[in-house]
């Protein structure tokens, strides 16, 4: 066949991933090649000399797969053709559920080696059909849900939007990676206003584009605490429509913006462009003394977007919405073609500046009949929360569980659980097909993790609850340390967290949980937005203050699983009829958060989206360590600079309540 296409179209390109050698194509293509893999076709060469691997700079005859694959098996001559032919990934990453992770460690690999062509995602939309029967409600149904005896289960559910369209995390962390023209933050490169613009169109100039830009100032610990204490006064939540703040967020860091034309650049230029009013705001910022985030944007007005209805990033003075989500449409109606965020650190700071600062003295602990009084809380007598400021509050829990993703169900063959990647084993990892994550965590018996009080211990100005948390039959066991006390109008929590036995060298997460009332609907919160984002994927989120509705903050695969977390959290405060609950982080003891209206029981056990029943409780999680998503539903699995491998934490928080 491929004699034939030559013989009728000689300029025609021939692809087939099976012709490993590239014996009758004229593209080496590979499906889920791990990244060493893709480094070992299209970067420079390796040879063995004196018994050591070394890069030479002629093309090598090395392997170029991993052992078990058909490509593995060539014959040198047949390794070193590869290497002089283009290089397509004809599927490198599967969009099924919550992720994909790794997008940009796969895209950074394309553009420094000029026979890589780049590569494709599996897929672009779920294929989830709409039950028509009336007592459906409309809802999705996948393989097996109309009483075939043959089908895939979920499997199909592999797009980057789902079903109706509707973007997720991966959808804009990918947008955001492939996009076509990019500026970042260079102050490095020359002043504090300079910007790196590059244009990747393959014809189109960057006429008419616009170059955005924020600096955001890292929120102060201690600034979060005082407000609290201070200002007591809960004024209406910032709304999507760019309603006036409540007074609750006037220190939460601070925020300057501005734009400006981008040069007109031909397609494949790139330019350092200086921005006056942007290294101003930048040498403002870093008089503060914090940290300082610099966010960079290119918007386009000739294609339109979607809109943002998702939860938006706030200025943290008047409450106004600022820029929109990457492939979001502005104010203005200019779509967001991508952004760039550069971290410039705080400078260094004495030892315990990172806790926030604490107004007052302790209140001490009082035992009562049926518990104990300690400050605006009240727990029972084996120190749980029962009661805070009001509100019915529920915990800390000691939790190790999620609800598994399907990349955490996959069974691929790269597996880096024993056997991290390497150039050595091309990241071959086990390198063959095995128990997935999810089936490893269940035997362990993760799932069913019981937590057994030991003892409560009544101090001058502590409460201090130590547990021991575990799973029957199994030999491991996580011990807990959790110290209460009353401080600032609200309570101190300090939980740590040591495992100890034969866990799984891999954790879903590490952490605590608090039931909180299902009527807190709203949050604003400091930290990372305005998207989930995990710790290979987070390739489209920045750094801010960030208001949505609770509802808006889970994005929900058609099967239920993880996704709704977002890492370094620095404030949140929830609002609802009852008031509003604080929760302030100290900077030496970061932590993701997720909000959920369903119990993990619940997510973990449901099959699909109707079969999630909301709880009595708003389940706020806050993890020290939080597993990455990885591909491994049709690919590699999560790498090991991405997984949460057990660990000693501290979770530590202030949670104050200031009643409607």
């Amino acid at each position: 066949m491929s004699q034939w296409i030559k013989h009728r179209d000689p300029g025609r390109l021939i692809h087939y991933e099976a012709d490993f050698a590239g014996a009758y194509t004229d593209v080496h293509s590979r499906m889920y090649p791990t990244l060493e893999e893709v480094e070992a076709v299209v970067g420079r060469g390796q040879e063995t000399v004196s018994g050591a691997l070394v890069d030479v700079d002629a093309p090598a005859s090395t392997p170029v797969a991993v052992p078990g694959h058909a490509a593995a098996n060539l014959a040198p001559a047949q390794n070193a053709h590869v290497r002089t032919l283009p290089f397509v990934m004809c599927e490198y990453l599967h969009a099924m559920g919550t992720g994909p992770g790794g997008i940009e460690d796969y895209t950074a690999q394309v553009e420094p080696n000029p026979r890589h062509l780049g590569g494709f995602v599996w897929e672009w939309r779920d294929h989830a059909l709409v039950d028509p029967r009336p007592e459906a409600a409309g809802a999705l149904r996948y393989g097996g849900d109309f009483g075939e005896p043959v089908h895939d289960g979920n499997f199909v559910c592999d797009g980057l939007v789902s079903a109706d369209t509707t973007p997720s995390a991966g959808t804009t962390a990918w947008a955001n990676a492939v996009a076509p023209v990019l500026a970042a933050w260079a102050g490095e490169a020359g002043s504090l206003g300079t910007v790196r613009v590059r244009n990747r169109f393959h014809t189109r100039a960057t006429a008419a584009l616009t170059l955005a830009w924020q600096v955001t100032v890292e929120v102060s610990t201690a600034d979060g605490l005082a407000l609290a204490v201070k200002d007591p006064g809960a004024a209406a939540h910032v709304g999507t429509d760019g309603a006036a703040a409540p007074a609750g967020l006037t220190l939460l860091g601070a925020a300057a913006s501005g734009e400006c034309p981008l040069p007109e650049l031909a397609a494949g230029e790139e330019t350092l462009l200086d921005v006056p009013e942007l290294a101003d705001a930048v040498a403002r910022a870093r008089a503060a003394g914090r940290a300082v985030h610099v966010l960079t944007a290119v918007l386009d007005p000739l294609i339109p977007g979607v809109a943002d209805v998702g939860p938006r990033q706030v200025d943290p003075v008047d409450g106004a919405p600022l820029l929109p989500q990457v492939a979001c449409t502005d104010a203005a109606g200019r779509r967001v073609i991508s952004t760039r965020e550069a971290t410039l650190p705080a400078p260094s700071a004495p030892a315990g500046t990172g806790r926030p600062t604490t107004p007052g003295r302790c209140e001490p602990p009082v035992r009562v009949r049926g518990g104990i009084e300690l400050g605006p809380a009240r727990l029972d007598n084996c120190g749980r929360l029962l009661e805070l400021g009001g509100l019915d509050v529920v915990g800390p829990l000691t939790t190790v569980w999620r609800a598994p993703t399907d990349n955490d169900e996959g069974h691929g063959a790269i597996d880096y659980w024993q056997v991290p990647p390497s150039r050595t084993n091309l990241g071959a990892g086990g390198g063959r097909p095995g128990p997935s994550a999810a089936d490893r965590w269940r035997q362990a018996r993760l799932h069913l993790a019981a937590e057994r009080h030991v003892s409560t211990v009544v101090e001058d100005d502590a409460v201090v609850v130590r547990s021991r948390v575990s799973a029957a039959e199994q030999a491991w066991a996580l011990e807990t340390t959790t110290t209460l006390t009353a401080v600032a109008g609200g309570l101190r929590l300090r939980t740590q967290i040591i495992p100890t036995g034969d866990l799984p060298a891999v954790l879903p997460r590490l952490g605590v949980r608090l039931g909180l009332p299902a009527d807190l609907i709203h949050a604003t919160w400091a930290g990372t937005g305005p998207a989930p984002a995990y710790a290979d994927l987070a390739g489209a989120v920045r750094h801010g203050v960030f208001t949505g509705d609770v509802s808006a903050l889970w994005q929900q695969p058609v099967r239920p699983q993880e996704g709704g977390t977002r890492p370094g959290l620095r404030r949140l405060q929830l609002d609802g009829d009852a008031g509003r609950l604080t929760v302030v982080i100290p900077s030496t003891a970061p932590v993701a958060f997720s909000l959920s209206p369903w119990s993990l029981e619940n997510l973990t056990a449901a099959d699909h989206v109707e079969e999630l029943c909301p709880d009595t409780h708003l389940w706020l999680h806050l993890d020290a360590l939080h597993h990455g998503i990885g591909t491994r539903s049709c690919g590699p699995d999560v790498r090991p600079e991405a997984a949460a491998a057990p660990r000693p934490v501290v979770v530590e928080a202030w949670l104050g309540v200031q009643p409607a």
